[in-house]
């Protein structure tokens, strides 16, 4: 993994919806955030410095479109075209900047698309967990836990950033500062009987050098039980990783 070039100045992760397919080619559709002034005022009116990469940073998709781009009513679709490792939640990669590209876009018409989703939030630190190497040999407990009511819908983020390898020395045609080699490539969530876990729901969030952060939506629950909350990530030099969240359901006496 690495910044697809230098010339690139700003990224952001994709989310792509295949928690319901398999590997293979398949059509997405991501529409962008009108409230996305960071990008509107920054990408070229043409669209020309988008390119969309893979999880590795910088292997391009099969193909790249646009639909009804307009930077000044600030609307637009990405389409893309490309091959799934596996189902999952993949992440893919956008990028723009560069004012010197000339138009990388293919025109196509997707067919039967998944849905890809932009998330422009940040993790909220009191409910992100880092993902562990490995959990206590023996332990039943998870190191990561943490407590909700039955009644609420709440978020989690796990952090797998810590666990990427990285590059001795820095990528020659990346980022001057990049040293990412590892990222994560696609993931699958489950959960104990009684807890939900809303896989379609997870997303990708953080464009920064180095970071490998997933949100995750759970609900639901019986109030005195214990569930634990499973992440598993396959990155770009194929490992498996998995990271764990108990989470205690309790809720309050009146």
């Amino acid at each position: 993994m690495s910044w697809r070039s230098a010339n690139d100045l700003y990224r952001q992760p994709l989310s792509i919806d295949n928690t319901a397919g398999a590997g293979g080619a398949f059509d997405a559709t991501i529409t962008i955030p009108t409230d996305w002034d960071h990008f509107w005022s920054t990408v070229l009116a043409t669209g020309f410095d988008m390119r969309v990469t893979g999880p590795d940073g910088t292997t391009v998709v099969t193909k790249l479109d646009l639909a009804s781009f307009n930077t000044t009513t600030k609307v637009g679709t990405i389409e893309i075209q490309d091959t799934a490792p596996a189902a999952g939640m993949l992440q893919y990669w956008l990028y723009w900047g560069d004012s010197t590209l000339g138009t990388g876009l293919t025109s196509f018409v997707p067919a039967s698309a998944k849905t890809g989703h932009i998330d422009l939030g940040a993790p909220v630190p009191a409910y992100l967990y880092a993902a562990q190497a490995q959990e206590r040999l023996g332990d039943t407990q998870a190191k990561n836990t943490m407590a909700k009511t039955s009644d609420t819908t709440v978020f989690a983020w796990v952090d797998f950033s810590g666990l990427m390898q990285r590059r001795f020395h820095a990528h020659p045609t990346g980022s001057a500062s990049s040293r990412e080699l590892e990222c994560l490539s696609y993931v699958t969530i489950a959960t104990t009987g009684g807890l939900t876990v809303t896989t379609t729901g997870t997303r990708y969030e953080v464009g920064a050098a180095g970071a490998a952060i997933v949100r995750v939506q759970m609900s639901g629950g019986t109030t005195g039980t214990d569930y634990i909350v499973t992440v598993t990530a396959v990155t770009t030099l194929g490992r498996t990783l998995t990271a764990k969240i108990e989470v205690l359901v309790r809720d309050m006496n009146a």
